[in-house]
C-alpha cells in the first residue's frame, strides 16, 4: 500500500461518485503517482448508486485509461477487505503494478435511515433467505457462533473488537461516531 485517503463525514450534497473520485484522487497523490500509472482499479458497490460495471464508470471518471485489472466488487460488509486482498493478488501475480482501491457511498445524506434498512434487509437470497426471515445481523450472528464453537471464542471478545474500532474511528477526522462504546 503506497497511497491512502480517507474522506469521512456527512458529506451533503455528493454522490456516490464524486465521493468515489475524491477519495480516488486523494489516493493517487498521496502515492505519489500520476493517474496514468493506475493499471488496477477495484471499488465497491455503492447502495444509494446500483450501476453496473461501477469499477469503470469511476476509471473513466477519473481519466484512468490503461486498466490491465478493473472490478466491482459486491460483498457489502467484506468488500474494502476483499478488494485489498485483490489488489495484493493482482500485483502480486504481476497482471498490474498499481491498483487503487476505492470504497465510497453517501448513505448518510442520499436516502433516509428507513430506505437504507429496507435495501440492506433486500441484500439477500429471495428464495433461500428472505422467506425464512435472517436478517444481516443474524448472519453475522451465525459466523460469530460457528467461530466460537471452532476456536473458543467468546462475547466478549467480540465485544471488544467493536469497543477498540469505535475508539480508534473517533480518533479519525470526520468521523461521525465519535463517543465510546463500552462492554
Amino acid at each position: 500500500i503506497s497511497g491512502m485517503a480517507t474522506v469521512l463525514g456527512k458529506r451533503t450534497g455528493k454522490s456516490a461518485l464524486q465521493l468515489h473520485l475524491e477519495c480516488g484522487r486523494a489516493a493517487i497523490l498521496d502515492a505519489g503517482l500520476e493517474p496514468r500509472a493506475v493499471d488496477g482499479l477495484l471499488t465497491g458497490v455503492p447502495m444509494v448508486e446500483a450501476y453496473p460495471s461501477y469499477s469503470m464508470l469511476v476509471g473513466e471518471s477519473l481519466g484512468v485509461q490503461r486498466l490491465r485489472y478493473s472490478q466491482t466488487v459486491g460483498l457489502g460488509g467484506a468488500s474494502p477487505c476483499a478488494m485489498v486482498h485483490l489488489a495484493a493478488q493482482a500485483v502480486s501475480d504481476g497482471w498490474c503494478q498499481a491498483v487503487l482501491v476505492i470504497y465510497a457511498d453517501n448513505r448518510l445524506t442520499a436516502m433516509s435511515r428507513d430506505t437504507a434498512v429496507e435495501r440492506l434487509a433486500d441484500a439477500i437470497h429471495p428464495e433461500f433467505e428472505k422467506p425464512l426471515g435472517p436478517t444481516m445481523v443474524a448472519m453475522y450472528a451465525l459466523a460469530a457462533t460457528r467461530h466460537m464453537l471452532e476456536y473458543g471464542s467468546a462475547p466478549d471478545q467480540f465485544a471488544r473488537i467493536a469497543v477498540q474500532a469505535r475508539a480508534n474511528a473517533a480518533r479519525t477526522e470526520g468521523a461521525i461516531m465519535r463517543h465510546p462504546i463500552t462492554v
